[in-house]
């Protein structure tokens, strides 16, 4: 469903069997609202936002269970991980060729755009952790980012591209996206599991797991965990709200 705000009536509706795998990013609009792209498991289709017109026929996936990772803000480029985890490819969306493969041995299954250029953002785990941004037009290596210390589960950049945030286990790592260096390290909630920039880029907000408590039931000792989200400022890093 595509709903209209803030009545929330749908615009249009369309039926697909959306990805569900926690690294995956089945809905993605484009960076001028223009087009929205669904990732299924067998196909990836995008749509005019006006009318729901696809905008020509879905791309066949090549294989039964493909997991999008990520979207260029112009939706013409696709970063997927490979089956079996042999790394990840940068497909083009509308014809479902592919531009180039990262080998799987040292790299995370994690990856994103930044900002508004086709610039990939991939981790790579042979010896110290870094964070390698490949020009994908060129084809080449064009920034590393370093200085962190346990490996990523999640990358996110802000929409002009100037800061990527990246997510480990109970961190939130931030980097100046145009130097490539390290500008804070935040300390996340418990078990960080999303990462969210606001649509100004000024907040970066992290969710997860705050605390693990035990509880006697009538069913026995059990475990509860609580949720929370923490919101830091992302020039001061900040924290507003926890």
């Amino acid at each position: 469903h595509l709903l209209e705000l803030p009545s929330g009536q749908p615009r249009w509706k369309r039926d697909v069997r959306c990805a569900t795998d926690s690294t995956s990013e089945p809905l993605a609009f484009s960076a001028d609202g223009r087009l929205l792209a669904a990732n299924s498991s067998r196909q990836i289709t995008v749509w005019n936002v006006a009318d729901g017109v696809p905008i020509g026929p879905p791309q066949p996936s090549p294989t039964d269970n493909m997991q999008v990772l990520g979207w260029s803000a112009d939706l013409s480029l696709g970063v997927r991980s490979i089956e079996d985890g042999e790394g990840l490819e940068v497909f083009h969306v509308a014809e479902g060729t592919t531009v180039f493969k990262f080998p799987g041995d040292d790299v995370g299954v994690i990856a994103t755009f930044v900002g508004g250029a086709h610039d990939l953002a991939v981790e790579r785990r042979r010896g110290l952790l870094e964070i390698q941004v490949f020009d994908v037009d060129a084809k080449e290596l064009s920034h590393v980012f370093e200085g962190h210390s346990e490996p990523l589960f999640g990358l996110e950049s802000s929409a002009d591209g100037s800061t990527l945030v990246g997510r480990s286990a109970n961190r939130v790592w931030v980097w100046d996206g145009r130097t490539g260096k390290l500008h804070d390290r935040c300390r996340g909630p418990f078990h960080v599991t999303g990462l969210e920039f606001a649509p100004r880029g000024d907040l970066i907000a992290a969710s997860g797991t705050t605390q693990i408590l035990n509880r006697l039931t009538a069913c026995g000792d059990r475990q509860m965990e609580v949720f929370g989200t923490r919101l830091w400022n992302r020039t001061t890093s900040a924290m507003l709200h926890a």
